[in-house]
């Protein structure tokens, strides 16, 4: 490529920059001018301040921009604060091209302002469906956004369908499942972790729309069922939509002695510890996303990933309504555990796929954007 563009990344949780980081190294090895926009829950002391291990994994080559904190449990409040402080973070850093991930407002308000600056676009793991608000901001970042990176056909189809030029669609598949370590580092993280096993994961996140009682109640009467399972449970911190200290609060009644509690872990941690979990359980897209590729069982609670195992025809992918129903395939999965498969991701192959795909084309798009018969 002659000319390189200068390009940057928006993160706003440990999941959404899980997804980036691959690509981030990636543009770091082609000696990029990269600048990283960092926000929302990275900056949140309670959901867990990732600053440190950010820069461990980049400590040249990437220009990091720290957002300050804001007002997480007013969305209008925090969304208007994005929109300037991204607006001068593009200005400022001089970006020529913007990589945005997924389906979260910080997604939306960085979109929001490169397409009102005339910056290219492009959306990373387009075409998915997410439930709730996500939904439908997801689908507008497309609208937004001329180039695309979708983790299968069925989203690439769904990204046609919202009127977008095959040709600008790239398929890749999950990017950070290629973190996951080697067999031996997963057998010192799980011992790191004074994990007993057997173990199951639980990731649970607010229901956007709920009142903050609904809420507790909610996320109470799944702690309840799950108490009664004789397992021990791997509690990680919730995303920061609006409801969650009502669910950090909850986690209060576990007796301690049943919970291993984590606020923020790096991918190849978490992965790592889901690899080798008896089963995932809450309402996380990472029963939807990671926990297929590596085989773990999963079961989602509500509404929160509603409809989004359409494409995958999984059996071991369970969407329940009652937390009694969680608890049992909960206990089930205990009782007929799984052969846990180390099989290698090489990141060499998905490097090779990026190759294909991050062209001198690939950057220079047509602005003037038309619905695509």
């Amino acid at each position: 490529m002659n000319s390189k563009p200068r390009i940057a990344f928006v993160t706003s949780c440990r999941s959404d920059f899980a997804k980036l980081r691959p690509y981030i190294g990636y543009f770091v090895k082609k000696h990029f001018s990269i600048s990283l926009f960092v926000t929302s829950m990275h900056v949140n002391a309670q959901l867990g301040c990732t600053r440190e291990e950010m820069l461990s994994y980049f400590p040249t080559g990437v220009q990091f921009c720290w957002d300050e904190s804001f007002p997480q449990q007013q969305p209008l409040a925090a969304l208007a604060h994005l929109l300037t402080s991204i607006e001068n973070f593009l200005t400022q850093q001089h970006i020529q091209f913007l990589f945005v991930h997924g389906d979260r407002m910080e997604a939306f308000a960085a979109a929001t302002a490169a397409a009102l600056h005339q910056i290219p676009i492009c959306q990373i793991e387009a075409g998915d469906i997410s439930g709730n608000i996500d939904e439908s901001f997801r689908h507008a970042i497309t609208k937004l956004s001329h180039r695309f990176l979708v983790d299968n056909d069925v989203a690439k189809h769904r990204v046609e369908r919202l009127g977008e030029d095959p040709k600008s669609i790239f398929l890749t598949e999950s990017s950070s499942i290629y973190l996951l370590p080697s067999d031996r580092i997963q057998r010192q993280i799980v011992r790191n972790f004074h994990l007993e096993q057997p173990y199951a994961v639980l990731l649970y996140h607010p229901e956007t729309g709920l009142t903050d009682s609904k809420q507790y109640r909610q996320i109470y009467s799944l702690i309840k069922a799950l108490k009664n399972v004789p397992i021990q449970y791997l509690v990680l911190a919730p995303n920061n939509d609006p409801g969650y200290p009502e669910i950090l609060r909850a986690y209060e009644e576990f007796p301690p002695s049943q919970i291993v509690r984590a606020t923020s872990l790096p991918c190849e941690i978490y992965l790592t510890l889901l690899n080798r979990a008896v089963c995932l359980v809450g309402n996380s897209s990472s029963s939807i996303k990671d926990a297929p590729c590596l085989g773990v069982p999963s079961i989602t609670l509500g509404n929160r990933q509603y409809k989004r195992e359409a494409g995958l025809r999984l059996r071991s992918y369970k969407n329940v309504s009652t937390a009694k129903e969680a608890a049992k395939w909960v206990n089930w999965f205990l009782h007929h555990p799984r052969k846990i498969e180390n099989k290698p991701f090489y990141l060499k192959s998905f490097e090779k796929r990026l190759n294909d795909i991050f062209t001198a084309d690939f950057f220079r798009p047509d602005l003037q954007k038309h619905f695509h018969e």
